[in-house]
């Protein structure tokens, strides 16, 4: 089954696409025969083809990725091996059952062919931020910012007026706030494009423009029914790296820019069109190279 399964990873990287179906080259050899009946290695192969919808393949995908740009930590290791305690708690009497309806000979080789794999996949993303740092920061514009928001234009002005008579942030937050509620409230965050969802473009364009510490003038949303003052500190990611990876990793069209980077890095190409296909609807983003 691993040599079948590593058969299907050479047909998907190393074969040009074309509106073909992959054929084994050895297809005919036999690998199993009862009663004077034969089962050819190609006769497997579409077998398995038909019920399996792509994530086979995608978790080969994967793996061969994060192999290639993940080194397994002692932190990985130990992240992983306390993922799969969680999970074999969680499950009690279930886990079992678990592994052998998936065919796992043991909780060893689930560790190995799962769980592990998902832990150095999640540290993918450290090294795609690491080796495209400027191009990720110029998309991603992390930005050190207190943000108020309020419902009247007065206040907000009211609000400027106080922090340039020497009052903090955040009691001018305090006093004239109308949502106290996560980046509103006072505190410096890190800000980027994935936040464009909660604050108006005026916001975004001030964030992402700006070049260094200031202080915004009175801006609204669309409908004017919510006025923003923000106050950037710091516009040097470098400065704080920690905290911006982690805003970056949190943003929702990372992991599809990131797998997009790498299926082009290593030029993933997929022969079989049946499969095309299904990575065509279900995972459009392996396909933009």
């Amino acid at each position: 089954m691993k040599k079948l399964l590593v058969l299907c990873l050479c047909l998907v990287f190393f074969v040009g696409c074309s509106d073909a179906s992959a054929k084994i080259s050895n297809g005919n050899e036999t690998i199993v025969s009862i009663g004077g009946k034969k089962v050819t290695k190609e006769q497997l192969y579409e077998v398995l083809r038909g019920q399996d919808s792509g994530e086979t393949v995608l978790r080969l995908i994967n793996n061969f990725i994060v192999n290639e740009e993940v080194e397994l930590t002692s932190e990985i290791e130990a992240e992983a091996k306390a993922e799969l305690a969680k999970t074999e708690a969680d499950m009690g009497d279930d886990f079992q059952v678990m592994l052998d309806y998936y065919g796992y000979e043991s909780k060893d080789a689930y560790y190995e062919k799962e769980v592990l794999p998902a832990a150095m996949l999640e540290h993918l993303s450290d090294a795609y931020i690491e080796e495209n740092w400027d191009a990720v920061i110029e998309y991603y514009y992390p930005t050190q910012a207190r943000i108020l928001e309020t419902d009247a234009a007065d206040k907000a002005t009211a609000a400027i007026e106080m922090i340039k008579n020497g009052a903090t942030f955040e009691d001018a937050v305090k006093k004239y706030a109308s949502n106290t509620k996560d980046i509103f409230d006072g505190a410096v965050h890190v800000v980027s494009r994935e936040d464009s969802s909660t604050l108006p473009t005026t916001v975004t364009e001030f964030l992402r423009g700006s070049t260094g510490p200031t202080l915004s003038g009175v801006m609204t949303n669309d409908s004017q029914s919510n006025f923003y003052v923000v106050q950037i500190t710091g516009k040097n990611p470098n400065q704080y790296s920690e905290q911006a990876i982690e805003v970056i990793k949190e943003s929702s069209s990372l992991e599809a820019d990131m797998m997009a980077y790498y299926c082009k890095k290593y030029d993933l190409r997929i022969y079989d069109i049946d499969l095309y296909e299904v990575f065509e609807e279900n995972y459009p983003t392996y396909l933009q190279n």
